[in-house]
């Protein structure tokens, strides 16, 4: 099993949303929002996948209660670890292990979040 390359994603990830959230004045993680707005999607559940350049895939599995699993695949070799997950009006921050934090948007039935430099779409398997 090869963690480095793994590990090198999460490491861009942090980076990349780290220098995207800087601007943000450094508010603490929003809390769960308790009444939607028209423009809000519904809480996610269930299994959600994108697909990475170089055949990786990344699977975000939302459950109730806040919690969400993360799963990298690559090279045939998958990784995970459980996180939380909070939605503060349309936007959704799903926090993993080892620092991964990815901040998602409604876009249809897709979630989208802007990281490693592009736009990752996560789709229903």
């Amino acid at each position: 099993m090869q963690r480095k390359p793994f590990h090198r994603i999460v490491a861009v990830l942090i980076v990349t949303l780290g220098v995207g959230l800087g601007g943000c004045g450094g508010a603490s993680a929003p809390e769960a929002s308790a009444a939607g707005g028209a423009a809000q999607k519904g809480a996610p559940s269930g299994m959600y996948e994108s697909r990475l350049p170089g055949g990786s895939v990344l699977r975000l599995d939302f459950h109730g209660g806040g919690k969400v699993d993360f799963a990298m695949t690559e090279d045939g070799a998958t990784n995970s670890f459980a996180g939380k997950w909070v939605q503060n009006g349309d936007v959704i921050l799903a926090e993993g292990g080892e620092g991964m934090t990815l901040e998602l948007r409604w876009q249809g039935k897709e979630l989208i979040t802007n990281s490693l430099g592009m736009q990752l779409t996560f789709t229903r398997p």
